[in-house]
C-alpha cells in the first residue's frame, strides 16, 4: 500500500505539471514509465515477488526453518530461504505451487540412492520416492505392461556396492514376427508360437506356413516368419486366334484373290488352380476348359488354272510357265495326290497344250514319273 501511495502522489504532481507544461507531454510519459518500473515488484532468485508476504515453514534434513517469503511460488520461497534442492529431490506441495499469503508448510524429501537392476544390468541412481513405479517414473525409465517390476532393501551394502533400495526390472522377451512385408515386435513371457502370434494381433489363414512350427518351444527373442499361402481357382476367357486359309478357286481370275469368309476369333474359358505366396504367384496349372465360341477361319480364294505339267530338264525348284511372268513364284498342286511344291518361274513355255515344264526336283516332289514325262493334271496359283 505504501508503494502505491507513493506512485499516486507522483501521478498527482505530474498532473499539475502537465497542466502547466502540456507541450512537454512526451517527456512526462517517459518519466512516469521510469518511475513505475522502478517501483514495480523486484525479482528474487528468478521468481517475481508476489507482493503478498507469506509465512513459510520448511521441514528438511531433520530440521525446520520458518521465515516470511515474498516470492510467488514454493520454488521461489526455497531459493529465498537458502534451501538448496538436489537432483530428484521432491517437495510437498510441488515447486510450482503459488503462494497466496496464507501460512504454508513445505516438506522437502531428499533423493536417496537406489540401485536399478534392469534385466541384470545394474546402475546407481537417486530418487526421493519409495514406490518402485514412482521411482522408475521419476528416473524416466520406460516400463512396458509385460515387464515385471519388484523392489527390495539392500541388506548387505558391501555386497551390492550400494545402500538403500533396489528396484528389479525383468524385461519380457521381445519376439519379432515377419509377416505381410512388415515386422511386428511382441513382448511376451510365453514361449508358445501360437500365443505369441495371437498377442501380435496377426490373423492366420488356414494355409499359412509358420516358421518355426506351432509345436516349437521358442527361445527368448527368436524370430517368427509367417508365409501367407493363398490358393484359389481362376477362370479366364482366352482368345482362340483365327487362321487364314488360302484355297484355289477356278472362278477367280488367275493372279487375283478374293475373301470368301471373314475370320472371327473364338473364345475358350480356361480354369487354373493358382498358388500365391506372400502376395506373389508361384504356380498355376490348368484344371479345366470350356469352349465358349468356336473360331471361324478367314478364307481367301485364289485364282487358279489347271492343266498338264510336263517334265523339263531344269535343275532346281524352277519351272517355265506358258504365261511367262518370269521371276514370280507358283504353287503347284498335283490334283491326283494333293502334293504341292513352290517353284520359281525362269521362262515362258510351252505353248502347245501343257501349261508348264517342271524342273527335275519339283516334278519328282509332287509324284511325277520321269518315264512318262508329264503329270496329267495340276492346279497352279501365284504365290509370294
Amino acid at each position: 500500500m505504501r508503494n502505491w501511495q507513493i506512485v499516486q502522489n507522483i501521478l498527482d504532481s505530474l498532473h499539475s505539471l502537465y497542466l502547466k507544461f502540456r507541450h512537454a507531454a512526451p517527456a512526462l510519459f517517459f518519466f512516469v514509465l521510469f518511475m513505475l518500473i522502478f517501483q514495480s515488484p523486484k525479482v528474487f532468485g528468478g521468481s517475481v515477488v508476489a507482493g503478498v508476504p507469506t509465512s513459510v515453514k520448511v521441514v528438511f534434513d531433520g530440521q525446520e526453518k520458518s521465515f516470511i517469503a515474498t516470492q510467488n511460488t514454493v520454488e521461489g520461497a526455497l531459493v529465498q530461504g537458502g534451501i538448496a534442492l538436489k537432483t530428484n529431490d521432491i517437495t510437498e506441495p510441488p515447486l510450482k505451487t503459488n503462494l497466496t499469503g496464507q501460512r504454508i508448510e513445505i516438506k522437502v524429501t531428499r533423493a536417496l540412492p537406489v540401485l536399478i537392476s534392469d534385466n541384470n544390468q545394474e546402475y546407481l541412481a537417486y530418487s526421493a520416492y519409495t514406490n518402485e513405479f514412482d521411482i522408475l517414473k521419476q528416473l524416466k525409465i520406460e516400463i512396458y505392461p509385460e515387464d515385471k517390476v519388484s523392489s527390495e532393501l539392500i541388506l548387505d551394502p558391501a555386497d551390492e556396492n550400494a545402500i538403500g533400495q533396489k528396484v528389479i526390472i525383468m524385461r519380457a522377451p521381445i519376439y519379432k514376427i515377419f509377416v505381410d512385408g512388415t515386422e511386428k515386435s511382441v513382448r511376451s513371457w510365453s514361449q508358445n508360437v501360437t500365443e505369441v502370434i495371437k498377442k501380435s494381433g496377426v490373423i492366420l489363414g488356414p494355409q499359412d506356413q509358420i516358421s518355426p512350427s506351432v509345436n516349437t518351444t521358442l527361445n527368448p527373442g527368436q524370430d517368427i516368419v509367417i508365409t501367407r499361402i493363398n490358393e484359389f481357382d481362376l477362370s479366364i476367357d482366352e482368345k482362340i486366334p483365327f487362321e487364314t486359309v488360302s484355297r484355289g478357286d477356278s472362278s477367280v481370275p488367275f493372279g487375283q484373290k478374293k475373301v470368301t469368309q471373314e475370320g472371327i476369333n473364338g473364345v475358350i474359358k480356361k480354369t487354373y488352380h493358382v498358388v500365391y505366396k506372400n502376395g506373389q504367384e508361384v504356380s498355376r496349372w490348368l484344371i479345366g476348359s470350356e469352349l465358349i465360341t468356336p473360331k471361324q477361319n478367314k478364307i481367301i480364294a485364289l485364282g487358279i488354272i489347271t492343266g498338264r505339267a510336263n517334265f523339263g530338264n531344269y535343275s532346281g525348284m524352277v519351272t517355265s510357265f506358258y504365261k511367262g511372268m518370269t521371276g514370280r513364284y507358283l504353287l503347284v498342286t498335283n490334283l491326283a495326290n494333293g502334293r504341292q511344291v513352290r517353284v520359281k518361274i525362269i521362262g515362258s513355255g510351252p505353248f502347245n497344250g501343257p501349261i508348264m515344264d517342271l524342273g527335275i526336283e519339283p516334278f519328282k516332289a509332287i509324284g511325277g514319273n520321269i518315264s512318262s514325262g508329264f503329270i496329267p493334271k495340276v492346279s497352279v496359283q501365284l504365290v509370294d
